[in-house]
C-alpha cells in the first residue's frame, strides 16, 4: 500500500475511535472488544504484525489486572 492510503486509513481508524463510543450504544457496552479490533486492523494496515508485539499483548493486559 502506498504511505497515503496508510495514512487516510489510520486517519479513519482513529476517527471511528474517537466517534463510535459516544454515538453506537453496542460500541460502548463493548469498548474492549472495539478496541481490540480497531488496534488490530491498525497493526494490520500498518504492516507492524510481530511475535515481540503479540506476546506484549498477550502478558500487557495481565500486569495491568494484577497492579491494579
Amino acid at each position: 500500500m502506498s504511505e497515503i492510503t496508510i495514512i487516510i486509513g489510520l486517519g479513519l481508524i482513529m476517527g471511528l475511535v474517537l466517534v463510535l463510543p459516544f454515538s453506537v450504544r453496542w460500541v460502548e457496552e463493548e469498548l474492549e472488544t472495539f478496541l481490540l479490533v480497531m488496534g488490530c486492523l491498525a497493526v494490520t494496515m500498518s504492516g507492524l504484525w510481530s511475535r515481540h508485539l503479540v506476546g506484549e499483548a498477550l502478558t500487557e493486559p495481565v500486569k495491568i489486572s494484577v497492579v491494579a
